[in-house]
Order: C-alpha cells, then structure tokens, then sequence
C-alpha cells in the first residue's frame, strides 16, 4: 500500500523491439508502477552481463526528493544531477532518439545519456502512461501516494475521537491545511478559479450515531499540476487501519 512497483526488463529483450514486443505480449497497465529500459552495465565489464538498474533507480527517487520534492521533475533538476545514475554505469546499448520516443509512448522510461558521461533517468512515465490522463506520470502517481500516506498518518487520531461535527470540522481543518500548505509549493494546478484541492468532512459522509467500528469518512481531490484531470479519494478512518479509495462522486460539487 502506498508504494511503488519497479519492473526490470526480460534478460532476452536485447533492443527496443523486444521490450516493445514484450510490453505488447504482458500489458502492464498500472499507475502503481514503472519500468524501463535498457539494462546497465559497469564501464570497467562492458562486455559484461547487463544488470538490472531497479535498485539504482529507486535510489535516485529517494535522493531527489531529499533534496527537492515529490512533485518536482527528476528532468527539471539539472544542478543537482538527481536523475543521473553514477559515471561508472552505462546503458547496456545505446538508444537511437526514435527508440526513446517509442518506449515513452509505451509506458517505458528511457535511459537516456547525460552531461558528463552519466546516463539519465528522466522518471517521465507509469505503466499507465497516457491511459489514465490523472495518473499517467510517475510525479503525478508519487505526489498522489505522498498525499495520502500523509493523511493516513497525521488522521489516525479521528479514528479514535467521539464522532460528531467538532471531530469532522478538525479533521477537515487539518488536512486543509496541508492541501493549502502544498499548493503554495506548487504541487496543484492553481488558478484564479481554483484552489486546485478540495476536502469535505461533515454530515452529509458521517453520522452521529454510528455503529462500532464504523469509520469515519472524508473526501480529499487535488488536481496536479499537468494533468488532464483532478483525482479523488474516499478516506476511511478505522481504528484498526485507514484506505483510501479513488473515486468518481455522481452529481456532487467536485469543483476544484
């Protein structure tokens, strides 16, 4: 839950048509995970097995939002070299532009080579890719995921409070606050009509008298910036656990 699924390519894909066939032949289709292409190998084995670069990668990610954000491009970060792998690593064969561009559009990031001999990854798309015009880009897929285990963490108290008004308007304060804190660093898409989040905690989703165990509920969208559309969350309160649930409101005041 809240996590990130990196897939290595086959050993037997050995250039970009290969991959392609495989992605063609095992359609991935997820935002909850990415992969790419091609493998690594060390400067000092190039004639070396190809090592998969999972690790490395996940590593980077962990780096650049150390130094940046989450919300923030890899490909944007040129001082700080967050999406370059080490000098000593290079792709496995090089890929021709065309190949970079085909892998894209497939849902496949491209390793591609950088300034001063290091070898890029741009981080540029999910397994979704263009399928879910929300999700689709592994910035958009992370800031989704970072939002929501931070909800999950700083509301655990709800779970436990006396339900009634007091308890739902803290909790809608709370977490607008956070939403608000996030807009201002630029996470949302913000314009003059719209705050680019939206959270409802209240009595139309929660009542008074409810049974044992009955979780608590709020509504939390946000529309980041570059997406197509805004995504929503039902957020369930338990004492034993929260989940969060993307959701479609038939006839409710979305609006963000």
């Amino acid at each position: 839950r809240n996590a990130t699924l990196v897939i290595d390519p086959p050993d037997d894909c050995i250039d970009t048509a290969a991959l392609l066939g495989w992605r063609r032949r095992r359609p991935v289709v997820s935002a909850h995970c990415f992969t790419y292409f091609p493998k690594i190998i060390h400067r000092e084995t190039p004639n070396g097995k190809p090592q998969p670069a999972a690790g490395a990668l996940m590593g980077l990610l962990c780096r650049h939002d150390v130094r940046r954000h989450v919300f923030m491009s890899l490909v944007d970060d040129r001082e700080q070299n967050s999406a370059a792998l080490h000098r000593d690593w290079q792709p496995a064969f090089e890929l021709l532009p065309d190949d970079a561009l085909a892998l894209l559009r497939n849902g496949v990031n491209p390793l591609i080579p950088g300034s001063q001999g290091r070898l890029l990854f741009p981080g540029v798309v999910t397994s979704a890719n263009t399928q879910d015009r929300a999700l689709g880009s592994l910035v958009q897929q992370r800031l989704a995921k970072f939002v929501l285990s931070r909800i999950e963490r700083g509301t655990r108290w709800a779970a436990f409070a006396e339900r009634g008004p007091e308890t739902w308007h803290a909790l809608q304060e709370q977490v607008s606050r956070f939403l608000e804190a996030l807009a201002e660093q630029g996470a949302f898409k913000v314009s003059a009509v719209s705050s680019g989040w939206w959270v409802q905690c209240d009595a139309a989703l929660n009542d008074e008298a409810g049974e044992a165990g009955r979780p608590i509920r709020l509504l939390v969208g946000f529309h980041m910036r570059q997406a197509a559309y805004p995504v929503m969350y039902s957020v369930a309160l338990r004492p034993d656990g929260t989940t969060a649930t993307r959701t479609v409101l038939q006839g409710a005041d979305t609006t963000l």
